[in-house]
């Protein structure tokens, strides 16, 4: 599969530091990801980030915030989830078993306890993997993934 596209799920209080790797990945790649907060047009972010409405205010959302994300997924050639643990994260973990499950394209996990049983079955399934910065997932993507191609 010639990955050109990758989903990019993270939970939202990381938002603001995965946007900047995220536009510095795609500047010296080429590669396209999707960034579910910022790649689609969400007016509601845009009000978040300037302090007008919380996080918790997306609940009237939810239908068009799911089903965007869905599309997306279904549109990208896999997913890249960056997870923390200790930061709380609904999206993230959905997005990664709806990619497995039922896209079936590969998951990239990237997450700073790489041990957990759930992210080495579902690299494991999916064809991707899990590795523990950023840094490391983009060296085993053009090693073990783009240059394969």
């Amino acid at each position: 599969m010639k990955i050109k596209k990758l989903y990019l799920a993270h939970p939202f209080p990381t938002r603001l530091k995965i946007r900047g790797w995220e536009e510095d990945f795609e500047r010296r790649t080429g590669l396209e990801l999707v960034n579910p907060f910022y790649d689609r047009s969400r007016v509601e972010i845009e009000k978040i980030d300037k302090g007008l409405l919380s996080p918790y205010d997306l609940k009237r959302y939810f239908k068009k915030i799911v089903e965007g994300d869905l599309k997306a997924i279904d549109e990208s050639d896999g997913i890249v989830a960056y997870h923390r643990h200790g930061i709380p994260a609904w999206g993230t973990p959905m997005e990664v078993m709806y990619m497995v499950f039922v896209a079936k394209k590969p998951v990239f996990i990237v997450t700073n306890k790489p041990g957990h049983p759930w992210s080495l079955y579902m690299a494991w399934k999916s064809g991707g993997f899990v590795v523990k910065t950023l840094k490391e997932f983009e060296d085993r993507l053009f090693a073990e993934v783009i240059d394969d191609e």
